[in-house]
């Protein structure tokens, strides 16, 4: 005997299996709590690149910088008279050269945020301080015991200074936009006194 279709549909109706609902709020926290590790996981993908394209970069400028030394060293050597000084203006042409081109190269080639620019304006400054370091060794060596001494006490008070002036601006401004600005002063008055030190070592080697 037939079903009427009432009874067709009540069967159907009995058979159909239920879909569960998809709770809406367990959806929304399972995304939260993927999104932390996605956004980590793509951050140091993006950070093992960028970190590999800098290495690359630099070990790239470093050899630019050996390629261009001995044209600058000849271009320098030939404007000086003095055979005796040939070698020193040299030589103090390509210390301040590789500061200048490497940081200058690395600069253009790379997008780098405020805070990467900051820390290559320490890594300048920290080159100019070795650089400090080497002249005024030489210096010293050149100098008489009078002017010896009063050579160390003049590198002594510069360094009281460049010590006070750090510690006010790093107090003052350490962690904002003006970090730059301050730091960039600062190497500044490193890479001063280098040339003030170059320049005492030339005069006291020529006279």
């Amino acid at each position: 005997m037939g079903l009427s279709n009432l009874e067709f549909t009540c069967r159907n109706k009995k058979n159909v299996v239920s879909t569960p609902k998809i709770n809406a709020n367990n959806l929304v926290m399972k995304i939260k709590l993927l999104l932390p590790i996605l956004t980590f996981l793509f951050l140091s993908q993006n950070f093992c690149f960028s970190q590999n394209t800098r290495k690359q970069l630099e070990t790239e400028i470093t050899i630019e910088i050996e390629s261009k030394i001995k044209g600058l060293k000849e271009e320098v050597e030939a404007q000086q008279m003095n055979p005796f000084t040939k070698n020193i203006y040299s030589e103090f042409a390509i210390d301040t050269f590789k500061i200048q081109y490497f940081n200058r190269r690395l600069i253009m080639s790379l997008k780098i945020n405020t805070l990467e620019h900051l820390e290559l304006i320490k890594n300048k400054t920290r080159q100019y301080e070795k650089l400090v370091e080497k002249y005024y060794a030489l210096s010293k060596k050149e100098c008489d015991q009078s002017e010896r001494t009063e050579l160390i006490t003049a590198q002594t008070s510069w360094e009281n200074f460049k010590n006070k002036e750090f510690n006010w601006f790093s107090k003052r401004f350490d962690g904002s936009p003006l970090d730059i600005n301050y730091y960039s002063e600062y190497c500044e008055i490193i890479r001063q006194r280098v040339l003030n030190l170059y320049f005492y070592y030339t005069d006291l080697t020529e006279h």
